[in-house]
């Protein structure tokens, strides 16, 4: 009996640290905690995968608000819009580092939102896997990342916003895909 506890416990200790250690981004929160990103929004139903995801998202997500899809996407328009009208930000680059179907509609369907009020906003892939993507990032006065929980690492957070810094491009903050 003792033997069945101490193995549970044990079983519960590995599988928590191995969540703790993962490379992988598992809550919005770790953007802003972490990096200093500012986190424009999130999107998407709070999906939780393991039981760890469950218990964490209870204790720290359990008593806030849950937003709609349009909800979500138009409160990160109305965000964005606010935070480009007081830089006075006229090209805006999104940086897709989720890069699925998922992610190029939102994509599109913020650039929809956003026409007529940033002169220029291109979307492309994450700058640290794309040529393409670097040129029209620097090119930009301003870079929002769209960021997904479980699928982007810890690194190429660290690694995209250290290649804004280096071009001289702001960072504006991040989106997150739930």
């Amino acid at each position: 009996l003792i033997g069945l506890v101490a193995g549970g416990f044990l079983a519960c200790l590995w599988f928590c640290v191995v969540y703790i250690l993962g490379e992988k981004l598992h809550v919005s929160d770790e953007i802003e905690r972490y990096y200093g990103i500012p986190l424009v929004g999130t999107v998407g139903e709070r999906n939780a995968k393991t039981v760890i995801d469950r218990v964490i998202l209870s204790i720290f997500k359990g008593n806030e608000r849950y937003f709609s899809y349009i909800e979500s996407l138009n409160l990160i328009t109305a965000k964005v819009k606010a935070m480009t009208g007081k830089t006075n930000i006229q090209h805006l680059f999104i940086s897709d580092n989720v890069m699925n179907e998922a992610s190029r509609k939102l994509i599109d369907e913020l650039m929809k939102l956003l026409e007529g009020e940033v002169q220029t906003v291109e979307a492309g892939s994450a700058a640290i896997y794309d040529s393409d993507s670097v040129v029209h990032m620097a090119g930009c006065d301003a870079v929002i990342m769209l960021l997904g929980v479980d699928i982007t690492r810890y690194e190429e957070i660290q690694k995209e916003a250290e290649l804004c810094q280096r071009n001289g491009v702001r960072l504006l903050g991040g989106i997150v895909m739930n």
